[in-house]
């Protein structure tokens, strides 16, 4: 099945949810079960996943769900708590020293508290607290969740003191291929987390800054009695100073300190500074913008929750100070359970509940709940109670409320949650293939190549969306973006902070934080119409961030030292035989110093030209065609243009296919030396490589290839082109194979090629297999699998290199971690 077929099928299940959800209005508590089950059809139909690995999945999703419920409660209990005490009446009453125009409590509450919540905690924790806290202040329900959705942006990269980084990023791209390659470049792990989180702060603020002007917008337009883009248009010089405010800081904190803070430290100090610019009046227009009238409200607005909020009773007159104390204490303790330095947060995750190997499937589950901001939530809800002086009847009463509101988001989330598990865990399966997430990114990488800066972001929002977390989408793409970036040569750190901050804004759209946040205000069942209006913000974030990223790839050139240690040429003293990945096709750049040989160069869609331009490649000193079939020779006319060539060799048979015009034309054109199957060889410095004509008779152009015997000291790797058995009976009957530390396997590792007796006489240590993940034959690795022997796929390892140096002692560079336990893996 073709990539793109497998891209299709992985996508099918999300946009079956979309569709019900965006499309046809259907609530999410109808639309995600019809989700759940097409993703367990696709995974178990398409991606042969075990039934007991689809349950173990969906098992270890409802733990997550059990922590999303969790954070729900504490944050409903909190709102609930507070209204029955007056402190939301006082919270109401305090605004009207700083201002009544809701455009500046969007700054205040929404932008800059929320992403504080957001540093602190993280994990849909913003909406869940800010989005109540709004109703209570007189927002309508569905643009408390719109709003409370939207702030899920820009500081969600460094959410939960930087999980999204330190755990996301960290955990995505850990391992030992990894390391080393740090180590090459003389970095540590927490150098390359730094350069990404320098970068991904220029990027958030420069999308970011303009964040509080986009809620205003919005807000004016979908719930404001003219519905204008230009009521929040007029308060822009104030929007643009609140997104100033958190923005500046952020990129200072992030450059200077690390991933712990932009967020943390950012917010409470654009909190501040707006606050007091509020309070005299800088920058705020003369009119106080304010929802119409309540009786006017359209039915979609409001869930119920706006009627019990207007009507709470004075209670005790309390202070402005002990109104908010309870917010403030929210954020103080998530400060200090999550602060590595200290001890709170270890204590409190000494309790653990969990599943380990669930149904043998390897896969687990487990919930801290004392460490969630659940419990935080809780506790400040007593505290709150002690505080206020409330009865306990009223305290009661709120738990007996919030209690309630539970059940439509459980139905949801029980559903949603799993599902996504289903997704991340489909990397096991039977099919041998990538996970459905994955090979949704790798079909956009193959048919984007150069403009991929524009596309990395999306990656990144794609897993977020899917995920509902920054931290996961990291950890599934991660390696990907690396990969993918080192493949094109272009800079790793730039390419993974653009996924990190794409899927930042893919949280805008994530359906179960729709769901968490909905269900705080007790608005189950319109979770399309917000993500409507939320798919806009996101759109111009990825916008934004996707032209900053090609421009600085693309124009600017941003490289960065681990780009430098892995993309550039090797030391001159090296011989290098590079196996491009370029899908199921054929390109091997060997080289030496200056001088390189191109074996082969893809599809005419992999822009070889391109790809040996930006490896540092000017000149050939050969072109060899393997043979003449398209995936062999589709580049070719393009390469040969773009520059000098001083011989092209090929097997002397012709086809008439369009590729091969081309190549004749460029031939002809520019008068380069053309050898038809000659037993030849060509030279690098020291190294040679040995062109050999087929060894048998056979006509068809798949058993016509040349072979080729690469040599430098005691080092040796066979390149066999597209042979086939026939062809590999003739090279065992000639006997004139020797033992190899390197085989390309032939024709893109079909199974059926190899003998054991030809794999005995040549006893690789390593096998490169140039294919795509989703054209691999399940047999390939176990064909070639042997003690001690490497297998390693293109469409899984990315570009290979082979380092030789002038004794022929080798190693292998891969640009990503074969993660996928077949037999022989790297």
């Amino acid at each position: 099945m073709s990539l793109g077929a497998l891209a299709f099928l992985a996508l099918l299940p999300i946009a079956i949810g979309g569709t019900l959800l965006v499309g046809f209005r259907v609530p999410a508590k109808h639309a995600m079960p019809a989700a759940y089950l097409a993703a367990v059809g696709v995974g178990m139909g398409v991606w042969r996943m075990s039934p007991s690995r689809v349950a173990a999945a969906s098992i270890q999703g409802l733990f997550l769900t059990f922590d999303l419920l969790f954070i729900i409660f504490g944050a409903i209990l909190l709102l609930h708590t507070l209204e029955r005490s007056g402190g939301v009446a006082a919270i109401r009453r305090s605004f009207h020293g700083i201002s009544d125009d809701r455009r500046v409590q969007v700054v205040i509450v929404c932008w800059l508290f929320g992403s504080f919540i957001e540093g602190s905690a993280g994990f849909g924790t913003p909406a869940a607290v800010t989005a109540p806290l709004m109703v209570a202040l007189g927002f309508p329900a569905a643009a408390a969740v719109m709003l409370g959705m939207m702030v899920q942006s820009t500081p969600v990269t460094f959410g939960a003191v930087g999980t999204p980084i330190l755990v996301g990023v960290q955990g995505g791209l850990g391992g030992a291929d990894f390391q080393a390659q740090l180590a090459g470049a003389g970095l540590t792990m927490m150098d390359f987390l730094r350069l990404v989180t320098a970068k991904a702060v220029l990027l958030h603020a420069a999308a970011g800054v303009l964040m509080p002007t986009f809620m205003v917008i919005m807000m004016t337009r979908f719930f404001g009695a003219n519905r204008s883009w230009t009521e929040g248009l007029r308060i822009v010089p104030f929007t643009l100073f609140g997104g100033l405010a958190f923005t500046v800081p952020y990129v200072l904190f992030g450059t200077f300190l690390g991933p712990e803070f932009p967020s943390l430290l950012g917010a409470p100090v654009g909190l501040v500074i707006v606050v007091a610019a509020a309070r005299r009046g800088f920058l705020i227009p003369r009119d106080t913008w304010d929802f119409p009238p309540r009786a006017s409200w359209q039915s979609d607005w409001v869930s119920g929750l706006e009627e019990e909020m207007a009507d709470v009773p004075e209670g005790r007159r309390l202070s402005t100070a002990s109104a908010w104390a309870p917010y403030m204490l929210v954020g103080i303790l998530l400060v200090l359970t999550r602060l590595p330095s200290l001890p709170l947060g270890a204590w409190l995750k000494a309790l653990s509940l969990g599943w380990s190997d669930i149904l043998g499937t390897g896969i687990s589950a487990s919930t801290t709940p004392l460490y969630l901001p659940g419990f935080i939530l809780i506790v400040v809800v007593a505290a709150t109670a002690l505080l206020h002086r409330m009865q306990p009847r009223a305290l009661a009463d709120a738990v007996r409320s919030s209690t309630k509101v539970l059940a439509g988001a459980g139905i949801v989330l029980v559903f949603t949650v799993p599902m996504v598990r289903v997704y991340i865990n489909s990397d096991v399966n039977g099919a041998g293939m990538l996970s459905m997430p994955i090979a949704m990114a790798e079909w956009v990488a193959g048919n984007v190549g150069r403009v991929w800066p524009l596309f990395a972001g999306c990656t990144g929002a794609l897993g977020a969306f899917i995920a509902g977390s920054n931290t996961v989408s990291n950890l599934m793409f991660s390696a990907f973006q690396f990969g993918v970036a080192q493949r094109l040569a272009m800079s790793t750190v730039m390419i993974v902070a653009l996924q990190a901050v794409g899927a930042a804004a893919g949280n805008m759209i994530a359906i179960h934080n729709v769901v968490a946040a909905s269900a705080t205000v007790g608005l189950l069942g319109r979770e399309g119409s917000t993500l409507r209006k939320t798919i806009l913000p996101t759109l111009y974030y990825l916008a934004v961030i996707g032209v900053l990223g090609l421009v600085a790839v693309r124009v600017v050139g941003v490289k960065d030292r681990l780009m430098a240690a892995t993309a550039a040429a090797p030391s001159p003293d090296s011989l290098e035989v590079r196996f491009l990945d370029v899908g199921r096709a054929d390109a091997i750049l060997i080289r030496q110093g200056a001088q390189a040989v191109l074996v082969d160069a893809g599809n005419p869609a992999n822009d070889i030209a391109g790809r040996l331009r930006d490896l540092g490649v000017d000149s050939l000193q050969a072109f060899i065609a393997s043979h003449e079939h398209g995936d062999h020779i589709g580049s070719a006319g393009a390469v040969l243009g773009a520059m000098p060539v001083r011989r092209y060799i090929d097997n002397g048979t012709q086809l008439r296919s369009q590729a091969e015009e081309q190549v004749s034309a460029a031939l002809d054109t520019l008068d380069i030396p053309v050898e038809h199957a000659p037993r030849t060889s060509v030279r690098l410095e020291d190294a040679v490589i040995d062109v050999m004509p087929p060894a048998g008779r056979d006509t068809a152009q798949n058993n016509r290839s040349l072979i080729l015997l690469v040599r430098r000291g005691r080092f040796r790797a066979l390149l066999t082109g597209d042979s086939q058995r026939e062809e590999v009976d003739a090279m065992l009957v000639e006997d004139s194979l020797p033992d190899v530390d390197v085989l390309k396997a032939p024709h893109h590792g079909d199974p059926t090629v190899p003998t054991e007796a030809w794999l005995a006489r040549l006893s690789p240590e390593v096998v490169v297999v140039p294919v795509t993940t989703a054209d691999l034959d399940p047999e390939t690795p176990r064909v070639y699998a042997a003690p001690g022997r490497t297998v390693l796929i293109t469409g899984r390892s990315g570009d290979v290199s082979v380092l030789v140096d002038a004794a022929g002692a080798y190693v292998v560079r891969t640009q990503r971690p074969d993660t996928s336990g077949e037999p022989g893996g790297s």
